[in-house]
């Protein structure tokens, strides 16, 4: 009876053992397997292979459900195909396994601006902000998304996300020359000046083409100021 004993324990150790082994092959399949789809459907995603982006994706859901990235990969490649129902779908599974991602509330922003909801699109943007204050890409949607609103209200709230920019990317031509701009508009021109300088000491060699426009637009502003 011993020995019986023993010959059982011995089975189940050995049992035990080989399932532990095919337990973590499984584990490093899957792992394999994850990282192989998440890398093709991202290729396919940038050379605009819409199709082919969105079979790796719905392969990467299935392998990862609980995981947010298939599912916010699956949205964008829903929103460059134009397919604006399903991206927000997509997107929403994301955000049920994190609330709180800025850059799937941005795709979720964006899938809204592009299907002229502009009022839930400003939501989603403020409520990113919120969570990452510090996000450029968001910071550059809101002052975007005022843009056409030339209202005093809007154009303040674009100046403040200018702002904003400016301080966190000062390298970044793009919001000071939209920041110039908004002060001009404003005749706030000791303010333009300002930036006009401070563009001209990071951009010391201006394009030729731009060199001329450069130049007049300061003297203007200075005969305005004098």
């Amino acid at each position: 009876m011993k020995n019986k004993h023993i010959l059982f324990l011995t089975v189940l150790i050995a049992f035990s053992f080989f399932s532990c082994k095919e337990s973590e092959k499984e584990r490093s399949q899957k792992a394999i397997d994850l990282v192989t789809t998440q890398t093709l459907g991202l290729a396919y995603l940038e050379e605009f292979k819409l199709p082919e982006a969105e079979k790796e994706f719905l392969k990467l859901i299935d392998l990862a459900p609980n995981e947010k990235m298939g599912y916010a990969n699956l949205g964008l490649t829903y929103l460059r195909m134009g397919k604006y129902v399903d991206a927000e779908t997509q997107l929403f599974k994301a955000l049920k396994i994190d609330s709180k991602d800025a850059d799937i509330k941005l795709l979720l922003a964006t899938v809204y601006l592009m299907d002229d909801e502009r009022e839930k699109a400003l939501t989603e943007l403020t409520t990113a902000l919120a969570f990452a204050p510090n996000h450029i890409k968001i910071l550059y949607a809101l002052s975007e998304f005022y843009t056409t609103q030339l209202e005093e209200a809007s154009q303040n709230k674009r100046e403040k996300y200018l702002l904003q920019l400016v301080e966190k990317a000062p390298g970044n031509l793009v919001p000071r020359l939209n920041l110039t701009e908004i002060y001009i508009r404003k005749g706030a021109t000791d303010n333009a000046l300002e930036q006009l300088e401070r563009i001209h000491k990071q951009f010391p060699e201006f394009p030729n083409e731009a060199i001329e426009h450069f130049d007049n637009t300061t003297v203007l502003l200075k005969k305005t100021e004098s």
